[in-house]
């Protein structure tokens, strides 16, 4: 890359990284959702953040909890009220050789037999967003646990950890599978490494963070010694 871009997904060839997770053709619009939501919170610059006080860690769990909330009631509702819509809406998002029937009968002996593929859609949607209730419910409790200085790959580390779950799912391969480390030259190898730099690259507009850095936080993410 060799011009500064401002960062931003749609500097991403989301074909180019569907190819470097071992695939073939067009990337699947879900694939590309997944990336995007895993550089949702992620920034290209480096910076602590300022330590929080406690009133303003029990606001902002306070706001994710009823946001969360509501939106599952809204779904439920849409369900309720305009699911046939939504069944075939959510057949335009299905790859073109398959269909809601393909769908239902694939899910026949397993855990969705007998729901429409929005049906699941939306059940695993909301059974994440009640997940994610029950953390912000305990998560002010935790604010002293972070001792010491800020960590400035904090957002670096997490999305790291998002794409690895991306790229397994495209793969069926763990994140760090394969990878090595050069002492000398102080740089990381490894597929995922490879898609990952892609991915980081491609959204910042430019070559940042470097390879190393992006080595040492992977290695951190996922609990590795070098």
């Amino acid at each position: 890359m060799t011009q500064d871009l401002e960062p931003s997904c749609a500097n991403i060839d989301f074909d180019q990284a569907w190819t470097m997770c071992a695939q073939n053709g067009t990337a699947p619009q879900t694939f590309i959702e997944q990336i995007t939501d895993a550089l949702q919170f992620y920034s290209a610059k480096r910076k602590a953040s300022k330590k929080p006080t406690k009133r303003d860690v029990e606001r902002q769990f306070t706001k994710v909890e009823k946001t969360a909330q509501t939106l599952i009631e809204a779904m439920t509702m849409a369900t309720e009220k305009y699911g046939y819509m939504l069944y075939e809406a959510y057949e335009d998002t299905l790859p073109d050789h398959m269909s809601n029937g393909d769908f239902e009968q694939k899910a026949m002996g397993t855990e969705y037999e007998g729901m429409a593929f929005h049906e699941v859609q939306i059940y695993r949607l909301q059974t994440r967003l009640g997940t994610l209730i029950e953390a912000a419910k305990n998560a002010p409790k935790y604010i002293d646990t972070e001792k010491g200085r800020p960590k400035l790959n904090f957002h670096l580390e997490s999305t790291l950890r998002n794409l690895g779950c991306v790229y397994s799912e495209a793969t069926g391969r763990e994140p760090m599978d394969g990878y090595s480390y050069k002492s000398i030259e102080g740089t990381y190898h490894g597929p995922f490494l490879e898609f990952a730099t892609y991915i980081l690259w491609s959204y910042a507009g430019k070559n940042i963070p470097n390879q190393t850095a992006i080595g040492d936080a992977a290695r951190e993410a996922f609990g590795l010694r070098k």
